[in-house]
């Protein structure tokens, strides 16, 4: 496979994909001197989007459905570290002993899963745009 032959769509998901698998062992979240990384928890999920994603990007043809199934995967990667993001005001209990902070790879993997989602929908119109074209040309 030519990296120079995969359309911008394509590529964002490659590296979007890229960074959700990197991003899953890194730190998710941060309390006092401790800290959990993404595999340690709801990371495997994201880990497993990351590489599908970039599974569909090398092994597929990047037709609608696998844009759509790309954004999907965004989208669930979005709801399981909103989730994270939305667990952790609750974990530090009422003691201030300790602060319960998200990670940087928590950061990173909602990073991750918004260009998913970004690559999807610039797939989705450039894929709408083409076959305006074609339709346009048939006439």
């Amino acid at each position: 496979m030519d990296i120079d032959n995969l359309t911008t769509g394509e590529k964002i998901t490659l590296a979007g994909g890229a960074l959700a698998v990197v991003a899953a062992f890194l730190p998710w979240v941060s309390a006092g001197p401790f800290t959990v990384s993404g595999i340690d928890g709801d990371g495997t999920f994201t880990l497993i989007f990351g590489a599908i994603a970039g599974g569909i990007v090398l092994l597929r043809d990047w037709e609608k459905a696998d844009i759509v199934g790309v954004g999907l995967l965004g989208v669930l990667s979005v709801l399981v570290a909103g989730n994270v993001y939305s667990n952790l005001g609750g974990m530090g209990g009422s003691s201030d002993i300790i602060s319960v902070s998200a990670g940087f790879g928590l950061h990173l993997t909602m990073l991750a899963a918004l260009l998913l989602i970004g690559a999807a929908a610039q797939g989705y119109r450039n894929s709408e745009s083409t076959a305006n074209q074609q339709f346009a040309g048939s006439s």
